[in-house]
Order: C-alpha cells, then sequence, then structure tokens
C-alpha cells in the first residue's frame, strides 16, 4: 500500500469517525432539545405551585384568623365558666341555708301538730258531745 493509499484510507477512516461523532451530535442535540421542553415544562409547573403556595398562604392566614377568633371565645367561654361556677355556688350555699331553715320550720310544724293533736282530739269529742247535748235539750223542749 503506497502512501496515497494509505492517506486515502485514513481519510476515510476519518470520514466514517466524522458522521459518526455528527449523528452521536444530532443525538445529543435531540436530547438537549427534549431536555430543554422539560426544563420549560418543570418552569410551568414551578410557576403553578408558586401560585398554589400563595394560595395555600392565604388560606393559612384565614386559618390563623379563625383559631384567633375560637381562641378568643373559648378563653370568653372559660371566664363565663368561671364566673357561672362562683354564682352556682353562691347560690347553692344560700339555698342549703335555706333549705335547712324551711326543713327546721317544718320540723318545729311538726311536733307542735303532734304536741297539739290529743288537744284535737278532746275538742272534737266535746263538741260532738255538745252536740248532742243541745240536740237532746232542742228535742225536749
Amino acid at each position: 500500500m503506497n502512501n496515497e493509499e494509505k492517506i486515502l484510507s485514513l481519510l476515510e477512516t476519518m470520514q466514517s469517525s466524522i458522521e459518526t461523532m455528527q449523528g452521536s451530535i444530532e443525538t445529543m442535540q435531540g436530547s438537549i432539545e427534549t431536555m430543554q421542553g422539560n426544563i420549560e415544562t418543570m418552569q410551568g409547573d414551578i410557576k403553578t405551585m408558586q401560585g398554589d403556595i400563595k394560595t395555600m398562604q392565604g388560606d393559612i392566614k384565614t386559618i390563623n384568623n379563625r383559631l384567633d377568633k375560637i381562641e378568643l371565645e373559648q378563653s370568653e367561654m372559660a371566664s363565663a365558666i368561671r364566673r357561672i361556677d362562683r354564682s352556682v355556688i353562691l347560690i347553692e350555699n344560700e339555698h342549703g341555708k335555706k333549705i335547712g331553715a324551711l326543713f327546721d320550720g317544718y320540723q318545729a310544724s311538726l311536733d307542735r301538730d303532734k304536741a297539739i293533736e290529743p288537744r284535737v282530739t278532746l275538742l272534737e269529742r266535746t263538741t260532738e258531745r255538745h252536740g248532742l247535748e243541745i240536740l237532746t235539750l232542742k228535742q225536749a223542749k
């Protein structure tokens, strides 16, 4: 093989290598274009997510405001319950004393009734006897 043939063979090999590299470059360019499309899609997704995050932040602020109101109402209810508890305790103490006084009065009335019951029975008998005597006197006339 002479020099020209060697050069020609070398050139053919180089040409084949260049064609292979060009194919690889074209493949890489296709991959790069695909990646660019994927990047653009991701950027769109990121923008959508940023919008969603802003919406969620607004929702969180709304929830926090509602929780603040609930906590305030809960605090107010706890204060009201404490006031009611104090009132109930006062009422129970006052009514307890009054119920005790009523029971004492009832017991005194019951004791008095038991004490005067024999006298009432005696008066009933006397009244009945007097009624009979009056009836007898009236009939005798």
